[in-house]
């Protein structure tokens, strides 16, 4: 299947036009006095620079609305879009602005050979684990940075960054997002040695540590603590712990096991 022509650089090439007709005249070439030429030579100018920076995207579709909606925001964000779908699962594109590719037999393609070193970014949405590394494996050899991949396990989370890829485990994301809908508490004990260990916890409304600074606990319970907030490691001792945190805390068994109580 072709894919989707762009239209998005048809006004820079209808510009283009005007401008190079405009400028064979040699007085509009040194007199450039009126002000809409000055803005469409400006405007040409953006445009060419713009249009010599490439930004590709490659998304392995995931056959739902995930790969459609991060199209869109790719193509949004100034992205180049190229889908890698199976053949039934392409006519969902054919309304979007990108490139579509049909996938078969786990190869890329030729086309996408050809511009695999311009991918800045792949995301690998399949709910096939197996394949999202299989090709994140393929395209990193090909030069391209950044391969991110969906994956439903630990084990498999582990072999993604082994191989370079980025992976996010939709196992856990599902696990945490209820925890935090549904309020529910999480705490788990790692021996680390002797009386020492690492606590990971989960912060609920009714939690005594909701408002309490690192520092604050830190001195109260003799330990050490780290604050997990939407992907980021927080460790400015005047950071105050908040509902839906995730903690990580060191020190002796005796008191973690206070902090943790209710």
């Amino acid at each position: 299947m072709a894919p989707t022509v762009h239209s998005g650089n048809t006004w820079r090439k209808d510009l283009k036009a005007k401008i190079d007709a405009s400028i064979k005249n040699q007085e509009t070439l040194y007199r450039v006095e009126s002000k809409a030429n000055i803005e469409a030579i400006l405007i040409y100018s953006l445009g060419t620079l713009a249009m010599s920076i490439v930004r590709r995207a490659l998304i392995l579709g995931s056959g739902d609305e995930a790969s459609i909606y991060i199209a869109d925001i790719l193509s949004n964000n100034g992205y180049i879009v190229h889908v890698l779908a199976r053949e039934e699962d392409a006519k969902r594109y054919l309304e979007k602005p990108v490139y579509i590719h049909i996938f078969k037999q786990g190869e890329i393609g030729e086309e996408l050979e050809k511009i695999a070193n311009e991918i800045e970014v792949a995301l690998l949405l399949s709910f096939d684990e197996r394949l999202n590394i299989s090709l994140g494996k393929i395209l990193r050899s090909k030069g391209v940075p950044m391969a991110i991949t969906l994956v439903r396990s630990s084990e498999t989370e582990e072999s993604a960054e082994k191989d370079g890829l980025i992976p996010i485990n939709i196992s856990r994301t599902i696990v945490e997002e209820l925890m935090n809908m549904l309020k529910l508490r999480f705490t788990r004990f790692i021996p680390v040695d002797g009386s020492l260990g690492v606590l990971a916890l989960s912060i609920a409304s009714d939690s005594k540590l909701v408002g309490k600074s690192l520092l604050e606990i830190e001195d109260k319970y003799m330990v050490k603590i780290l604050i997990i907030r939407e992907g980021r490691d927080i460790r400015d001792p005047s950071a105050v712990v908040q509902e839906g945190d995730r903690i990580i805390v060191i020190g002796r068994y005796e008191d973690l096991r206070e902090l943790a109580l209710k």
